[in-house]
C-alpha cells in the first residue's frame, strides 16, 4: 500500500487491500465485501467491546480502488454513510476491453520469469493460482521493504510472478486488465463481454437504485489515466438523484495529484484534504 496520510480523523481507522491478480477468477468486489464483513464481526474483538461503532463507516479508494469502493456502496447492506471516489473509473468504454499486444511486439526483461510462464499464469482459471501481493514492478526487494515497513520481506517466486504479470500488462498495453480483474466472464462475443463488464460499472448500477450515499469526488482535470469526464458525469448523475456531492476538481492536475498532500503545510491541503475530512465528519 502507498504510505499515505490517514484520511480519517480522531479515532477512526482504515483498512486496505491490493488487487488480486488471477485473471478471470479475481472476485475483487467479493473480496472487499468479505473484508467488510470481517471488520463488522471482529473489530470490537480486536479493539475492545464497544470500541468501534460498526454502523458508522465510510468507504473510499483511489483509481481502481475507487471503482471498487463506489460499487461497495451499492452492494453492502447497510451501505456506508459516505463514499470517497478519488479519480476512479465509473464505467468501461468498449475500446477499453481489448486484447493485449503479442509478446513479439515488445522486449521482455531477462530478470523476470520467462514470458511463457507468465502467459500461462495470466490465462489460468485456477483460483488456487490467485496472487494477492501487489509489488511495484520498478522497485527492488530493498525498496519494497522500506516502502512497506516490512524488513523481513522476501521476493518469493509467487510475489515475483505477480511482479511479472504487472509488467506484462504494462508492456503489452492491455486494456482488458482491469476488466479481467473484476470478475470471470465468458469468452463470448463483444456484446456479451461488454454486458458482463457493465455489471461492474457504477454508472450502469446507479440506474437501478433509488439512492446512494453522500459522495466526495476528487479529480485532476489533466488526468490521462482516468478520463475526467467520468467524474463530471458521475457528479451529474448523483445530483440528479438528490445525493449530496462534494466535487473537488483541480485544473490540469494529473492522476494521483493528491499524493503531495502529506501535511497541512502543503499548499491547497485545506482545499482538498481538510474539506474532505470535514465532509466525512458531517455524514458519518
Amino acid at each position: 500500500m502507498h504510505p499515505r496520510p490517514h484520511l480519517a480523523p480522531g479515532s477512526s481507522g482504515s483498512t486496505g487491500d491490493q488487487p488480486s491478480l488471477a485473471p478471470r477468477t479475481a472476485y475483487l468486489l467479493g473480496d472487499c465485501l468479505e473484508a467488510l464483513a470481517w471488520c463488522r464481526a471482529h473489530l470490537n474483538e480486536v479493539f475492545g467491546p464497544g470500541a468501534v461503532d460498526i454502523a458508522r463507516w465510510a468507504v473510499g479508494g483511489e483509481s481502481a480502488g475507487a471503482r471498487l469502493s463506489t460499487l461497495m456502496a451499492i452492494r453492502a447492506h447497510p451501505p456506508p454513510r459516505v463514499v470517497l471516489d478519488l479519480y476512479g473509473h465509473t464505467t468501461y468504454y468498449p475500446s477499453q476491453v481489448q486484447d493485449p499486444l503479442p509478446p513479439s511486439a515488445f522486449e521482455w526483461p531477462t530478470n523476470l520469469p520467462p514470458i511463457d510462464d507468465v502467459l500461462e499464469s495470466v490465462n489460468s482459471h485456477d483460483p488456487a493460482r490467485a496472487i494477492v501481493h501487489a509489488p511495484y514492478f520498478n522497485l527492488d526487494e530493498d525498496e519494497l521493504r522500506t516502502l512497506w515497513s516490512f524488513p523481513s520481506f522476501v521476493m518469493s517466486e509467487r510475489v515475483g510472478m505477480q511482479l511479472a504479470i504487472v509488467k506484462y500488462y504494462a508492456l503489452s498495453k492491455s486494456k482488458n486488465f482491469h476488466a479481467l480483474r473484476l470478475n470471470e466472464y465468458s469468452d463470448g462475443n463483444s456484446k456479451e463481454r461488454q454486458a458482463r463488464v457493465d455489471e461492474f460499472s457504477l454508472v450502469h448500477q446507479l440506474e437501478r437504485v433509488k439512492t446512494y450515499p453522500p459522495t466526495v469526488i476528487l479529480q485532476g482535470m489533466g488526468d490521462t489515466v482516468v478520463d475526467p469526464k467520468m467524474s463530471i458525469a458521475l457528479e451529474a448523475q448523483l445530483r440528479d438523484k438528490g445525493v449530496p456531492v462534494l466535487a473537488l476538481y483541480e485544473e490540469g492536475a494529473p492522476h494521483g495529484f493528491d499524493f503531495v498532500f502529506e501535511s497541512p503545510a502543503v499548499q491547497d491541503y485545506d482545499k482538498y484534504i481538510t474539506a474532505t475530512l470535514n465532509y466525512v465528519d458531517e455524514y458519518i
